[in-house]
């Protein structure tokens, strides 16, 4: 690599990094997905900050934050697999230790940034300010009986969110993908086939997403739609609710608010 202002050193007693480079011309090399992710953690002491890169690197959409422009429907830069392993082979390198701690809250195949945000909110443990009901899987595939493929015409249906252990949707429906009166007939359709087979279907829009007391409101169904008991929200943990709904993006009055730790 020429000496310049891209250049890089990067100090590693792992001889795997070798590998870990694409490379686009004679001395143009870029780092591959999961170096990349680790080494973008130098100096980051915000865990909701790793968790957005990374839920972004694992799904299906893509942000600033990994890409010069906004899409859906794009591949997945790499998996939580993949980095898992990465990681665990790579000690040394920078940002490997702060990208393994921030894994377990890390979930393949959210489709928007919106989805991301709605699932680290309603799953992430109280002390970061979650709701504390355990990460969702994201965008799963449900099987449909005959009775449902009778009701919504179609073999399978996918959850935005979802808790296949106690059959719990969490659809967010935006305004762009679900407006109009075709798209009302479809989701209705959806939810009373999900409905047949023993499913919960919740819905949040773009609106309600942004509301702290929808989003309380939903946590307490979704508890006790899993069989949990109600929990009380004391003044430190609605604190932390609504710093992480800020960090995350979901609130944005353009205030700097105390990182997470």
């Amino acid at each position: 690599m020429r000496a310049d202002g891209f250049r890089r050193v990067i100090n590693c007693s792992s001889p795997s990094l070798g590998r870990q480079f694409y490379r686009l011309a004679k001395d143009l090399f870029v780092l591959k997905p999961n170096p990349a992710l680790c080494m973008m953690q130098r100096g980051v002491r915000d865990i909701v900050r790793t968790l957005l890169l990374l839920w972004e690197a694992c799904g299906t959409y893509q942000t600033s934050l990994t890409a010069m422009e906004s899409k859906s429907q794009v591949q997945p830069l790499t998996s939580v697999r993949s980095l898992s392993k990465f990681v665990s082979a790579n000690p040394s390198i920078c940002g490997s230790a702060i990208v393994g701690r921030a894994l377990k809250y890390v979930r393949d195949g959210s489709a928007s940034l919106r989805e991301t945000q709605l699932a680290l909110v309603l799953g992430l443990p109280r002390r970061y300010g979650g709701y504390n009901l355990g990460l969702p899987v994201m965008n799963f595939g449900v099987e449909a009986s005959p009775e449902a493929r009778a009701i919504g015409g179609r073999k399978a249906y996918y959850c935005d969110l979802c808790w296949p252990e106690h059959r719990i949707d969490v659809e967010y429906q935006s305004d762009k993908e679900h407006a109009g009166e075709k798209m009302r007939i479809k989701d209705s359709r959806r939810t009373n086939a999900l409905k047949s087979m023993g499913w919960n279907v919740f819905t949040v829009t773009n609106n309600e997403i942004r509301s702290v007391s929808t989003l309380e409101a939903l946590s307490d169904s979704l508890r006790r739609a899993m069989g949990k008991r109600s929990r009380r929200f004391d003044s430190e943990f609605r604190v932390k609710n609504l710093l992480l709904h800020r960090h995350l993006g979901i609130v944005d009055d353009g205030r700097d608010y105390q990182s997470f730790s």
